[in-house]
């Protein structure tokens, strides 16, 4: 099943830029490393030694969508899906028809894509073994059903909706015009899940390098 999760089988790349972004996103999904920092396999990381890392999944889903932070204006933690979404400003630089011949193929391909993802992807996280890696790591708090329901229900979800934005960051100009996006696809790329923001936003100067946190079973680097 994972031969047919390429983007190009269910969206057409609107120039060679999302094209080159296309296979770019194929290549981080497609790979062995892909979520590798769930396992308890050593893995040799292209990332930064001081990435900020979360290892317990009650902290992480917090991160990654609570809205309480909303009600706390001097919170360091930022509400992430937030941040993922406004990564990718859709509606900030082309004109409307611009816009549309751009996201025709989006609007039409990503459902399908979507779909063949969610059947997939517990495959990938049984050769991970993450469910059992967490349940047995001292370094994780959350109980037995919470861990449960994170991989299976809220994990493919972000991840699902960060390909997306990815995606549409392709199309409208390249991912490399949408820093806070791009390094989002480094931290795929390095084997890391993406899973949080501590620190000012990107508006007010965060830094994705210093303020992106990800999951990982272990915290030791």
């Amino acid at each position: 099943m994972k031969d047919r999760l390429r983007i190009k089988n269910f969206l057409q790349p609107f120039d060679s830029v999302a094209e080159r972004d296309f296979d770019r996103i194929d290549g981080f999904v497609q790979s062995d490393i892909f979520l590798r920092s769930l396992s308890s396999g050593r893995f040799e990381s292209r990332g930064p030694k001081d990435i900020p890392v979360v290892c317990d999944i009650s902290r992480a889903e917090y991160l990654m969508i609570s809205q309480q932070m909303w009600t706390k204006e001097d919170a360091d933690e930022k509400y992430f899906v937030g941040i993922v979404e406004d990564s990718v400003k859709m509606y900030s630089r082309y004109s409307t028809e611009e816009r549309e011949k751009r996201m025709e193929s989006f609007w039409d391909g990503t459902g399908s894509y979507s779909e063949i993802f969610w059947k997939w992807f517990p495959s990938r996280l049984l050769e991970l073994d993450a469910l059992n890696c967490f349940l047995s790591s001292s370094e994780n708090k959350a109980k037995k059903s919470d861990v449960e329901y994170f991989f299976s229900h809220d994990l493919p979800n972000e991840i699902d909706a960060y390909i997306g934005c990815l995606v549409m960051g392709a199309q409208l100009g390249g991912l490399h015009s949408w820093p806070v996006a791009d390094y989002l696809c480094k931290c795929f790329e390095w084997g890391y899940m993406p899973c949080g923001w501590v620190g000012p936003l990107p508006e007010d100067g965060g830094d994705p390098r210093k303020c992106m946190q990800v999951l990982a079973l272990s915290c030791e680097r």
